[in-house]
């Protein structure tokens, strides 16, 4: 669409596109750089940006440099995902919350947002039970998830043992 309006940002909208698609198709890797993961969700957060007509309200709680861990790649995407697609982005009193960090025993992720009204998707969608699925053929019972809804609240938080990094 960016294209066919000779709009500014479409060249850099197809790079993002097509970095998401070269990690989409050739990451083949059982485990990659948490690094390599982040650059993935940055590029499809500013490809949603270019969507929007808001400014949503975001908040990322990062460390500096991102830890030296490595983890199964498009482990994080399904709750960035469904942030946008289910988050009321433009609440600016419960604004899209990300967080990581390393503690001293375990990788920590976690992601909140408000969920906006219900709109046409009552059956749900099918990332989250994959994602558990595919944690615990990854990690056994070696993970923590932990997915709540409370009061049109939704968190996730998401904690791996450091020494299955």
């Amino acid at each position: 669409a960016l294209v066919y309006e000779k709009s500014e940002s479409s060249l850099g909208a197809l790079e993002k596109l097509s970095s998401l698609l070269r990690y989409s198709l050739y990451e083949k890797a059982e485990l990659v750089s948490l690094e390599k993961e982040w650059r993935f969700i940055e590029n499809y957060i500013e490809l949603e940006l270019l969507r929007l007509s808001f400014q949503p309200a975001i908040l990322l709680d990062l460390p500096a440099t991102l830890p030296t861990i490595k983890i199964p790649p498009f482990s994080l995407i399904t709750f960035i995902e469904n942030a946008f697609k289910h988050g009321d982005l433009q609440n600016i009193m419960s604004p899209l919350r990300i967080k990581m960090e390393l503690q001293k025993d375990d990788f920590v992720f976690k992601i909140e947002n408000s969920i906006k009204p219900k709109q046409k998707d009552e059956t749900g969608g099918i990332g989250l039970e994959n994602l558990q699925r595919r944690l615990v053929i990854f990690y056994q019972d070696e993970h923590e998830l932990t997915i709540e809804n409370n009061n049109n609240l939704f968190s996730v938080t998401f904690k791996i043992p450091r020494s299955r990094c």
